[in-house]
């Protein structure tokens, strides 16, 4: 059992109580049919909103993966509604394997909460956003800081894969991505373990054998058949229970630091991440083609440089060579931003 320090009690409650409240509204949240939202603002309201700044608020005991991802959210609703954005706070981003912006300046006027709302799924998420935004900055006849509720949702994060490249070759880690991209083409493939339970975690919990299967079909493709295979996972007891498996056929890496880790999966030329924002992040940050688990919480492409898998560890190894080549084609030079 976790102990838990007194003095962190009243903002685990607020943080507890704060995640009961958003879950309601978006469980109780208007269809776009019911809610009157505005269908256009002003120009003076829009040039407002324009001059508005925007913080996502990432959970802070999360792990850099979750953080990450909600940082991403926090970008990507603050381009919906035409803002400028100033990132948000990552608690576990040290010492920064991605050099994101913590929120900390450029803050224009006073703070504005945001309420919860679903994803960008679902119809009516963007417009009570911009309603609530427009009417505030009306209010105060000028620009405002608005901050997203905690741990805004968003489905589809791929759209924010150039800002995560950047972050990542402005990091902590950037000579050694540059270096493994400008090396001979590796396969990367994730296993989450660290902090998860079996029986609790059940839809993260990637057995083993799934990685031996998925490694025994990419080895039918001749142009990735003679690369080496590197699986990373979080401590020596689960790097053993994948030894157990994969004998020979993979380097089971599971000693390595976050920021190595991040490194190598980024830099891969195939990366196969696990059902985890910290690899997928990686995928996103990356110029390899990638390999992913689907269906899962966040959108898993099957076009241009990713290519799906099953839970069962079934790929379609005409996709993996259709993302291998636009992955090929589109690369540029190793540590090359665009």
């Amino acid at each position: 059992m976790k102990i838990r320090p007194w003095r962190t009690l009243p903002l685990r409650t607020r943080l507890r109580r704060e995640a009961w409240v958003n879950g309601r509204a978006r469980a109780g949240q208007p269809s776009v049919e019911d809610f009157a939202s505005r269908a256009t603002v002003s120009d003076q309201v829009s040039q407002w909103i324009r001059l508005s700044t925007f913080e996502s608020s990432p959970h802070p005991y999360a792990l850099l993966g979750h953080q990450v991802s909600n940082w991403v959210a926090g970008l990507l609703w603050t381009r919906d509604l035409g803002g400028v954005y100033v990132g948000g706070m990552l608690t576990r981003n040290d010492p920064a394997t991605l050099a994101l912006s913590d929120g900390s300046d450029r803050r224009t006027g006073r703070a504005v909460r945001l309420g919860a709302v679903r994803d960008e799924r679902d119809a009516s998420s963007l417009p009570i956003l911009l309603d609530a935004v427009a009417s505030a900055v009306e209010r105060q006849r000028g620009p405002l800081h608005f901050v997203f509720s905690l741990d805004q949702l968003r489905f589809d994060q791929t759209p924010a894969a150039g800002a995560l490249r950047e972050a990542a070759l402005t990091g902590s880690s950037a000579a050694e991505i540059i270096r493994l991209e400008a090396a001979s083409p590796f396969i990367a493939l994730h296993m989450r373990r660290g902090e998860l339970n079996r029986e609790l975690h059940g839809d993260r919990w990637v057995l083993p054998e799934w990685y031996l299967r998925v490694i025994t079909q990419l080895r039918e493709i001749d142009l990735v058949s003679d690369w080496p295979v590197k699986v990373f996972t979080q401590g020596e007891a689960p790097a053993q229970e994948l030894r157990d498996v994969l004998g020979d056929v993979a380097e089971v890496i599971g000693s390595g630091t976050r920021e190595s880790d991040f490194a190598h999966m980024m830099a891969a030329a195939l990366l196969v991440p696990a059902p985890s924002s910290f690899s997928f992040s990686a995928a996103l940050a990356s110029r390899g083609a990638v390999v992913a688990r689907h269906p899962w919480w966040h959108a898993t492409p099957d076009e241009g440089r990713f290519a799906q898998v099953t839970h069962e560890g079934l790929l379609d190894v005409a996709r993996v060579r259709r993302a291998l080549d636009y992955a090929a084609s589109t690369r540029g030079t190793a540590g090359e931003v665009v």
